[in-house]
């Protein structure tokens, strides 16, 4: 069966150009879309955290467009524009597998890297660890957070547990509390729904875990309890272990939800002694804003992945 394509829409006035890509099942995914400014070095395919979808970025990918880079924001299925359940994963890899497919529609012409913000790392890395994963000249994780691992997510309050879909699988270790104060943001986990969910059978209906609106008049979205399920990460140091291609992660002191400390001092162990490993500590910025105070640091990666292409960066 021949690789599907990404199909543009018209030109618009100003901002990004729509796009979108139609499965194998039917699906149609939605794109946003920035050419590069001047002569293009790189694309990069940035991927929206959990309960967001690509309008949240619209901003780093005029950022990033803005010094040579090709971008594509996507939106998963079942977030934003695209088609699909809202709100439900029917499988641990429907995410992935549909990344997979995005990459081979993707054409091959410049390098193509990844940048995963927060619960989107999961996908890519579930992609990319496999035995057939695409080739991508790298994968930068911003806020990722890697819940089911212990020790990587963090608890804002001692009797608030923001995290207990990870505890519920028995592996959630909070080594460090965040004022109440940086939680504006914060997500919800009801864990009686969704233990009750499991065992009646209502798995694909019944919603469990909420993310809070991070814009005003925007309704929470919430997941049923099969994705809730299906989005925890699995086996992450067997995975971590067999990426191939070079990472950057960059996480913030003032993250509410990834513990940066104990990511940078974990990966190096896990990920394979010869990929390239770079991590970057940013001092200020939230889970969200991380994505922009990134975007300098990115980019120097970016270029020292691609140097052939450097010389013809038009700032």
């Amino acid at each position: 069966m021949p690789t599907a394509t990404i199909t543009y829409g018209p030109a618009q006035a100003k901002g990004p150009l729509p796009a979108q890509l139609v499965l194998r099942d039917g699906t149609s995914l939605a794109f946003r879309s920035y050419a590069a400014r001047g002569v293009a070095r790189a694309r990069v395919l940035v991927l929206h955290g959990s309960g967001l979808n690509a309008e949240y970025y619209l901003t780093l990918g005029g950022l990033l467009a803005g010094r040579g880079i090709e971008v594509l924001l996507m939106d998963f299925r079942g977030h934003g524009q695209s088609g699909g359940p809202v709100g439900d994963a029917a499988g641990p890899g429907v995410y992935s597998d549909d990344l997979g497919e995005v990459i081979a529609a993707v054409p091959d012409d410049l390098p193509l890297f990844i940048f995963a913000h927060s619960g989107s790392a999961v996908a890519a890395i579930d992609l990319l660890s496999a035995p057939n994963a695409p080739h991508v000249a790298g994968l930068a994780m911003v806020a990722p957070t890697l819940a089911g691992d212990s020790g990587l997510t963090r608890t804002a309050r001692p009797q608030t547990d923001y995290s207990a879909v990870s505890r519920s699988f028995l592996r959630f270790r909070p080594e460090r509390q965040i004022p109440d104060a940086q939680t504006k943001f914060a997500y919800s986990f009801d864990f009686a729904r969704f233990v009750f969910a499991r065992a009646a059978g209502l798995g694909r209906w019944m919603r469990v875990l909420s993310f809070g609106a991070t814009k005003p008049g925007q309704a929470p979205y919430r997941y049923t309890a099969r994705a809730a399920t299906n989005i925890i990460a699995r086996n992450l140091e067997a995975k971590l272990a067999r990426l191939r291609c070079p990472v950057f992660v960059a996480t913030s002191e003032q993250d509410a939800y990834v513990n940066g400390e104990a990511i940078a001092t974990l990966l190096p162990w896990t990920l394979p002694a010869d990929v390239p490993l770079r991590h970057e500590s940013l001092p200020r910025g939230d889970h969200f804003t991380a994505t922009l105070m990134a975007v300098p640091l990115f980019l120097d990666w970016v270029q020292g992945l691609c140097p052939d292409r450097a010389g013809e960066q038009v700032a």
